[in-house]
């Protein structure tokens, strides 16, 4: 099961920016100066595009507030209308060939963050495009920026089936972007949501999700972060 985000779009992120000084384990950024951290709750739908031009206009704000790191929540690119269209639109396993976005799809996400960074209106979009890739989306976006980015949790295929099952599964993946647009490190939740209430609730992540089986820490302006959920 895939859980929707019921907050709606922020569209003002004064409120939830939080000072924090730099770790002294971090190698990224040992400076006394504090770092602004930004946190955006998105309301993901299944259009990949639109939900990748919400974060090109939290991370314009972010970069305006003088934000070093964005944060995003788990099913941050993309939140299907059914488990059978999240299961068919999951990204393609994360590797460093991986497949472009349009150029057109780059640029508009590069314009929206100008214009939100600097308090114009940000340009509005129809296109509707045969691939997207939620990863270098979020590449271009952080680069642009020149804001790191921690997306939450997006869905990646290459997942074993359960128990022999024909079932296909994913990995529900964090990824943390740097501000050059490279990828740092990527973790797979290892703890799925599972909640059975007799006559209640039946919800099981772990029928589509396959558990991951390490976790991951990386350095960051703000110190080491660690991927335990």
């Amino acid at each position: 099961m895939f859980r929707r985000h019921s907050l709606p779009f922020r569209s003002v992120l004064s409120g939830v920016f939080a000072s924090c000084r730099a770790m002294s384990s971090s190698s990224v950024n040992t400076a006394s100066s504090p770092c602004i951290v930004a946190v955006a709750q998105l309301q993901s739908t299944s259009n990949k595009l639109t939900n990748l031009i919400d974060i090109a206009k939290c991370a314009g704000w972010a970069k305006r507030d003088g934000a070093c790191m964005l944060f995003l929540p788990e099913n941050f690119g993309m939140f299907g209308d059914s488990t059978e269209q999240t299961l068919e639109q999951a990204e393609p396993p994360l590797t460093d060939d991986a497949r472009e976005n349009p150029s057109s799809v780059s640029q508009l996400l590069r314009e929206t963050i100008r214009a939100s960074s600097g308090g114009d209106d940000t340009p509005s979009s129809d296109k509707s495009v045969d691939f997207i890739s939620l990863l270098e989306g979020i590449k271009t976006i952080a680069g642009e920026s020149n804001v790191w980015i921690s997306g939450g949790g997006m869905h990646v295929s290459g997942a074993p089936p359960a128990d022999q099952s024909a079932i296909p599964r994913v990995y529900n993946t964090h990824i943390v972007v740097d501000n050059e647009g490279t990828l740092k490190c990527f973790y797979r939740k290892a703890h799925l949501f599972d909640v059975s209430i007799p006559g209640k609730v039946n919800l099981r992540e772990s029928t589509t999700t396959a558990p991951g089986t390490e976790l991951v820490m990386c350095d960051s302006p703000i110190g080491t972060c660690a991927c335990i959920s």
